[in-house]
């Protein structure tokens, strides 16, 4: 007999386009959800300025709305999320996340 042992090696992400930081238990982080662990990992967020408001190595690691330990508006910010595959390929994202209050 055989044994395969399937995994998928795609790492594709699931980024969601908005959330809602109002303490009710349901979408209040912005995480990046990965189906693998990478060897690397990197997201900011910045605001309509160009600011940096978030960043983090931890693809645990949301951002809860907030800059400086005070409530961000609402409104659309920018991601950069960059990581190497367990197989060892580079992915960059970037796009737009609308914080809703």
């Amino acid at each position: 007999s055989i044994y395969v042992d399937i995994q998928d090696c795609d790492c594709t992400p699931f980024i969601p386009n908005a959330f809602t930081p109002n303490g009710d238990g349901q979408n209040d982080a912005f995480t990046v959800i990965l189906d693998c662990y990478p060897q690397q990992f990197s997201l900011s967020i910045y605001n309509r300025y160009g600011q940096r408001v978030f960043s983090t190595f931890d693809r645990d690691k949301g951002w809860d709305g907030s800059y400086k330990y005070i409530p961000a508006d609402a409104g659309t910010y920018f991601y950069q999320l960059q990581y190497r595959t367990p197989n060892g390929v580079f992915r960059m994202y970037k796009g737009d996340i609308i914080l809703f209050r």
